[in-house]
């Protein structure tokens, strides 16, 4: 990637981030939700169609990478949009995805067995740890 086409999809993934509000679980994600064009035909490990409308909400950004919200899950990928990864997977639902200070871990909220508590995970991926 050149780095005119970096400092566009920077530039994107920046308004972005600014200019949505984060929405609370069980509002509806009406000025949060970002409409983005399909890149790809394919499907996650878990049959999430990549080719399908993206749908992202409540993104978050750090120095390198960008966290949201997409199909109920809570997802990370590069500032330039590469390497996107999915970080959790369980049937309850995520929100409000933050980064730490130094960028290492995310912290979000999470709807499992009926609570709603706060959680962290890394980065690189791994298994949420409950905080509250």
């Amino acid at each position: 990637m050149n780095s005119r086409s970096r400092l566009a999809s920077t530039s994107l993934i920046l308004s972005l981030c600014f200019a949505f509000a984060p929405v609370a679980l069980g509002e509806t994600a009406t000025s949060a939700t970002v409409l983005l064009p399909a890149a790809a035909s394919a499907y996650d490990e878990s049959g999430v169609s990549m080719s399908d409308t993206r749908m992202l909400t409540q993104p978050a950004i750090s120095a390198q990478h960008v966290a949201f919200i997409y199909a109920g899950d809570l997802w990370v990928s590069n500032l330039d949009g590469t390497g996107v990864r999915r970080l959790t997977t369980h049937s309850g639902a995520e929100a409000r995805p933050r980064f730490s200070p130094d960028g290492t871990t995310i912290a979000f909220s999470g709807r499992y067995d009926g609570n709603l508590d706060v959680y962290r995970i890394s980065v690189q991926g791994g298994e949420p740890q409950r905080l509250t």
